[in-house]
This record gives C-alpha cells, structure tokens and sequence, in this order.
C-alpha cells in the first residue's frame, strides 16, 4: 500500500500521492489530466479537458453561496523531472517511488514533484472537503509550465 491511500478524509497529502504514482512530466500529463477528471466527475463536479490538454474543475457552492463570488485555484499538472544517473525510472512512463523519513517525503533517486504537485494537490482537497461551507469553485490546472507555459 502506497502511504496516502489510506488517509482519510483524502486531504493534500493523498491527492499529491495519486498525482506522483503518475507519470507526469512536461508532453506526458495527459493520464494525470484524466484521472484528475475522472476522480472529479465521480463525485459530481463539472470537468472537462481543452483541446490544449488543460483541465477545469467546477466544484459547486454549498448550500446557500451560489451566488458568492467564485474563487479559482490554479496550478500546473507537469513537473521538473530530474534523477540520479543510477536510477531505473523511465519518468515517462513510471510513477515516482516516495518515501517518508519521520516528517519529510522525498522520492527515491528523482525529483519530489512538489512544484507544483502539491498546489494541485491543495486545490482538490480543498474541493473534495464536504465539511467547509464554500462559494463556487474553480480549479484550472494547466500542462507544459516546465517547458513553455
């Protein structure tokens, strides 16, 4: 078992384990982008992916702040993907091997993918939380930010 499956409710810390465990390097976010509208639609939320490869999430107002101003949380699905010379991740098509050392996550011989996996990590918490009263959400998660914008 990975260590976010277990964590309930599904805070940051899950949501930034499932974007790791795929591949998601500049040219190569699209199953993220998926699973991403996938994990949204199933708890019924308005998602849908441009045609650039972008993903938006909708997450409706609660009860009561449909008409609040919205806020919009932003990120970008691709990350920096560097390793050490002697390991065998193919980091387009492997997911990252994290591990925890008391309080500090780290991947094992590659980059961490906190830039800027856990903002999108952050923004599907947020919007998953069942428990916070919240006006209408928007969430834009764009791709290729490590390599053009």
């Amino acid at each position: 078992m990975n260590f976010y499956e277990h964590r309930q409710p599904k805070d940051a810390l899950y949501y930034f384990g499932l974007i790791c465990s795929i591949p998601h390097p500049s040219g190569y976010e699209k199953e993220l982008a998926e699973t991403l509208k996938f994990l949204a639609i199933e708890k019924g939320y308005s998602a849908r992916i441009d045609a650039a490869g972008n993903l938006r999430i909708d997450r409706p107002a609660a009860k009561g702040l449909e008409n609040a101003p919205h806020i919009l949380l932003q990120g970008h699905l691709d990350m920096v993907c560097e390793k050490d010379a002697d390991c065998p991740l193919d980091m387009e098509k492997d997911g990252l091997q994290l591990c925890r050392d008391g309080d500090f996550l780290y991947a094992k011989g590659t980059t961490l993918g906190g830039d800027d996996g856990i903002a999108v990590a952050s923004a599907l918490a947020l919007a998953a939380c069942d428990t916070l009263k919240h006006p209408p959400i928007e969430i834009v998660l764009t791709i290729d930010e490590e390599t053009g914008m």
